[in-house]
Formats: C-alpha cells, structure tokens, sequence
C-alpha cells in the first residue's frame, strides 16, 4: 500500500528540479545561538493543554515559551516516516527512496545534500544526536555522521552510559544538541 501511494503520489512530481531552489546561507550572524532540536512522534498540542491533561508536561511547556514553535504544520509526501520526517526536516527534502529499516547499507546519506547539520558544523557548532532507538535502524546514525554531527548516540551507548534499563522504552526519545 505504501509503494502505491508513494507512486501515485510522485506520478506527478517530475517538476522538482524546476521549483527546488538552494538557499543562501548568510556568512554572519552577530549572535550565534543554541539550538536544541525535538522529534516527539505522536505527540500532539492537546498535550499542552492543562485543562485535558493538568501538569502532564511543566518541563516541555517552559521550553515551549522561550522558543519558537510552528503551528499549522503539515506532512508532506516523503516526510511520513522516522527518517524520512528527519531527512526532511534536516535537508528541507523528502526522503523518496524504500529501503527497510535494518538492511541499509550506504557509506553515506545523501553526500550531495547540503543539511542543517552541515550548515551549523561550518559554523562551528559543536553537533550532536541522541536517540533511543539503535542507530542502525533505517540509517539514522549514517545520517547524522554523513551531516557534521560528532557524537551520534542510539540506545546501545546511552544504554552504556547509564545502565537503567527504564532510560529507553520501546519507542525512545530522541534529542539533538547544536552547541555554538
């Protein structure tokens, strides 16, 4: 079912390369600053809501007020899976390639790319990504280490750095740091 929509979907796609356009990147910024990215599967506003779910996520919704948080965001072909929502969300391109989840064997993902995490490395910033899920699960860790980050961590190493079997459930948490 998902080849199918994927190809009905792209059927009409050809004209990509017609309306892509690199974005400049500005040499200076007077004030670099932190920046702390979030992938929350399945988590929804109403979480935020006190009167549906009272002190559900005090943590979050402090961080939630000192950033900037997009509304009326939409899902886009090639952005509806894990890595795929990642790779666009990164590189501002849709992953359109199927593969399964363990048998991914590139040296690199997307070499030709230009990503956030190329970006701020280039800048200097210090990258890098923490998951709970293994790192090897659809080429995620290939991912981040093709894009500047330095220190790519799944659920074996953090697992090792804190033995508490209770740190990563079945679905994980996920985390990067950009550190300037």
């Amino acid at each position: 079912m998902n080849l199918t929509s994927w190809v009905f979907n792209n059927a009409s796609s050809t004209d990509f390369s017609i309306y892509f356009k690199r974005a400049p990147v500005p040499d200076i910024v007077d004030k670099p600053k932190n920046i702390i990215y979030f992938y929350l599967e399945g988590l929804e506003r109403n979480y935020f809501n006190d009167e549906l779910f009272p002190g559900l996520m005090p943590e979050l919704k402090k961080i939630k007020q000192k950033s900037i948080s997009f509304t009326n965001v939409k899902q886009v072909t090639g952005a509806s899976w894990t890595m795929a929502g990642m790779v666009a969300s990164q590189c501002g391109l849709p992953l359109l390639t199927l593969f399964t989840n363990h048998e991914f064997f590139m040296k690199t993902f997307m070499p030709d790319v230009v990503c956030l995490g190329d970006i701020l490395r280039a800048k200097d910033y210090h990258l890098e990504f923490m998951g709970g899920a293994e790192t090897e699960f659809a080429g995620k860790g290939l991912f981040y280490q093709s894009h500047g980050f330095a220190n790519v961590q799944g659920a074996k190493e953090l697992l090792q750095s804190n033995p508490d079997a209770s740190y990563v459930n079945s679905w994980g948490f996920m985390m990067i740091r950009f550190i300037h």
